[in-house]
């Protein structure tokens, strides 16, 4: 049989538009599959610590996979708010989010004995300390030991420059630490939060800093230090750059 090129437009036409939505569709899906293989392995993680059976296995699986696509709805509109323009109150979605969490809380401590609802609440207790202190992980002491050990070898420094940078490093740690925290417990507190004077604060200390480093180095230590801090600022330039590109990508 032979096709006039209308037709055979028509065709093709036809076979990609189908292509095109089985493909959306099979994407849709995987999407759907992520979700839900993460809400099924937190669901398994529960059976295990809790001593789930069966049925409160089954129903806990339901309760956290359909509270996870409810705080999925709201980042993905939050997102699409942002992307068209629109001002976002981060606040605002946070609470969201947060209400979301505690209504699921709430829905699945109904399905716990009282013995697994202790148990629950200690499990919640220990995520939220190792959120909170996800920055606390390393130390002042370890993150300036290790900060100094990399330009002891990138600049060769001798015993004496290593032991002083040493210092050096410790007292800036601590007080970017210091700043840290002190952002951390004005937040916790419902206070509003100046993210650009911070910024600055740790900007300005940076940079006293690495002039209380360059003080203690040579001619040629300086030159090696300060293309190390403009190959550092262009690798966190790129990373931010891939970061904010993955973002407009989800």
């Amino acid at each position: 049989m032979k096709f006039s090129g209308k037709m055979m437009l028509m065709i093709l036409a036809m076979v990609s538009t189908t292509v095109l939505l089985n493909a959306q569709s099979k994407g849709d899906t995987e999407k759907k599959a992520t979700l839900e293989e993460r809400i099924a392995k937190k669901t398994a993680r529960l059976q295990s610590d809790l001593g789930l059976d069966d049925k409160q296995t089954e129903e806990i699986n339901a309760i956290s996979l359909a509270y996870a696509e409810k705080s999925k709805a709201v980042r993905e509109a939050t997102h699409s708010r942002k992307e068209s323009g629109e001002e976002v109150d981060k606040k605002a979605v946070h609470q969201q989010i947060k209400e979301i969490r505690d209504v699921q809380t709430t829905e699945i401590k109904a399905v716990l004995t009282a013995e697994q609802a202790v148990k629950f609440d200690a499990i919640l207790k220990e995520k939220k300390g190792k959120k909170g202190g996800k920055h606390k992980s390393r130390n002042a002491e370890e993150h300036a030991a290790k900060k100094t050990a990399h330009l002891q070898k990138d600049l060769g420094l001798n015993d004496t420059q290593t032991k002083k940078i040493g210092v050096i490093n410790l007292a800036y740690a601590k007080k970017s630490k210091a700043i840290h925290e002190a952002a951390r417990t004005e937040k916790e507190a419902g206070k509003e939060i100046d993210k650009d004077a911070i910024r600055q604060e740790m900007k300005t200390m940076r940079e006293t800093q690495i002039a209380e480093i360059k003080t203690v180095l040579t001619e040629v230590q300086i030159t090696k230090f300060d293309a190390l801090i403009k190959a550092h600022k262009a690798d966190k330039k790129g990373k931010k750059g891939k970061h904010d590109k993955s973002k407009k990508g989800e």
